[in-house]
């Protein structure tokens, strides 16, 4: 087979140095111009004459610089890509929730930045400002930065902006990143900042373009679709591919949903994730402080929890508390405010240190009340042994038992990370019944019951004292909510 021709296609810019300058119409620049402000995916064309004893093994053996150069223009091949409908309404949640957003393509700077209006990445009133860098013939001079206002056009429009103006916007393109980092690296943390737009970027400057955003403190999501972007998406915290094809190989995440409204979701997902988790550990914290208080003060009045109100309160009250506390699903809406990321910070150590005081200072104040009853008996303090069956232990484990239910639904509060509580149902349910059943154990427990529990029967004491230590319930989770935050 003889081949007499090659077809060659590509970025208009770069197949632009390949063509004879003859064959280019004098009206390219702004042709071009006039279809990359638009927002056109443009292709150029151009055709090379071939010898005719150019055979096809000759074609897979010769290398590009032997074809790509004294080409003949044919002719530019215009493309329209209109943004999905879940594209603008993303974008806009994303911005209310202050999270910034950037684009990474190889398309041209200037379709990339009427892409960037359409979809209001940036506002349709703010400057944008094309950055480049100028041309220098000995190797050893260090270029000037320019800058271009992108609806200027082909007429360059150079001016001095505040680097830190925001209502103006850089873009960069893939020739000048590579300038930018040989010549002014110290500059790009501070163009990062203002820079929205980056076309014309090759896979590894991509991966480089996350790391530099890493590099500033940012946490960096990247979602992309195509194998250039494997690298990327492999360097960034957060890599999410819209395809299963090769960007799932390298992306920790493979979306389900074909465009970026999966990015919402992830987000939503993982800081309901998060609250949840640092919602049980810290439950689970209270929870062995509550107890430990207990047998604390139990063991200063030579008492002790029994076998069953130790299996009562691990199995029936907090396992099925914890089991259930996680099942709310994420909130729908965004906030702006992000959930804290450290157990060990100050706005989680403070409200758990005044809670486990708050905790201890209940139950203090159960037993001093049980103190001043006149019926009450205390355990003689020459036992040997410690005495479970008595008025000090059934106090002091009927209000532990409700600081296990009230905490527990002190740390399962949805919003605004999380769907509210009321949406739990099994939570709601299980709060309820070990309200009721630690309630009953509290005033009127049968006798089988108390004897199982080796609680103290209610007809042995003052019935309107019990109902007051129940009653302590309410204040007890009023002082919770107020030492939350």
């Amino acid at each position: 087979m003889l081949c007499d021709q090659s077809i060659i296609a590509g970025a208009p810019e770069k197949l632009y140095n390949f063509c004879i300058p003859e064959t280019i119409p004098t009206d390219f620049q702004n042709r071009l111009s006039f279809y990359t402000t638009r927002g056109f995916r443009v292709i150029a064309l151009a055709y090379k004459e071939l010898p005719v004893k150019f055979k096809w093994t000759d074609a897979q053996a010769a290398k590009r610089d032997m074809i790509e150069h004294d080409l003949e223009f044919l002719g530019l091949l215009i493309l329209q890509n209109p943004l999905k409908s879940e594209t603008v309404p993303v974008l806009r949640q994303l911005r209310n929730a202050n999270i910034r957003t950037v684009m990474i393509t190889g398309d041209n700077i200037r379709t990339a930045i009427s892409v960037a209006r359409d979809c209001e990445m940036v506002d349709s009133t703010a400057t944008i400002y094309i950055l480049n860098v100028t041309e220098v013939n000995n190797i050893n001079e260090k270029p000037n930065i320019v800058m271009e206002k992108a609806d200027s056009g082909v007429q360059p429009d150079f001016t001095a902006i505040h680097i830190y103006d925001t209502n103006s916007y850089f873009a960069i393109d893939g020739k000048t990143w590579t300038n930018l980092k040989l010549y002014y690296e110290d500059l790009i943390p501070s163009l990062l900042v203002r820079t929205t737009v980056f076309a014309r970027f090759q896979p590894d400057q991509k991966t480089q373009l996350v790391t530099s955003f890493q590099d500033l403190d940012y946490i960096v999501s990247m979602v992309g679709d195509g194998a250039n972007d494997c690298g990327a998406l492999k360097a960034a915290h957060v890599g999410v591919s819209l395809s299963p094809a090769e960007a799932s190989v390298a992306a920790p995440f493979t979306s389900g949903i074909p465009d970026i409204s999966c990015i919402i979701w992830l987000i939503l997902e993982g800081r309901c994730s998060l609250v949840t988790s640092f919602s049980i550990f810290k439950y689970m914290a209270l929870y062995s402080m509550i107890q430990f208080v207990t047998i604390l003060i139990l063991y200063t009045c030579h008492s002790m929890l029994g076998n069953f109100q130790f299996l009562f309160i691990d199995l029936i009250i907090t396992t099925t508390l914890a089991v259930t506390m996680g099942r709310q699903g994420p909130s729908k809406i965004l906030h702006s405010k992000r959930p804290m990321s450290s157990l060990v910070s100050a706005k989680n150590l403070v409200p758990l240190t005044l809670q486990i005081f708050a905790i201890a200072a209940f139950q203090v104040g159960a037993l001093y009340y049980l103190y001043q009853q006149d019926w009450f008996q205390p355990i003689p303090s020459d036992v040997s042994d410690e005495i479970i069956l008595s008025w000090e232990n059934t106090v002091l484990f009927t209000v532990s038992c409700f600081q296990y239910v009230i905490l527990a639904w002190h740390f399962t509060k949805g919003k605004p990370y999380r769907m509210n509580v009321f949406t739990n149902f099994w939570f709601l349910l299980n709060v309820l019944c070990l309200t009721v059943i630690v309630t009953w154990m509290a005033l009127y427990p049968c006798k089988r019951i108390a004897e199982i529990m080796e609680l103290i029967d209610f007809a042995e004491g003052d019935v309107y004292a019990r109902k007051n230590m129940a009653q302590a319930a309410f204040p007890m989770y009023i002082l919770q909510e107020t030492t939350k935050e």
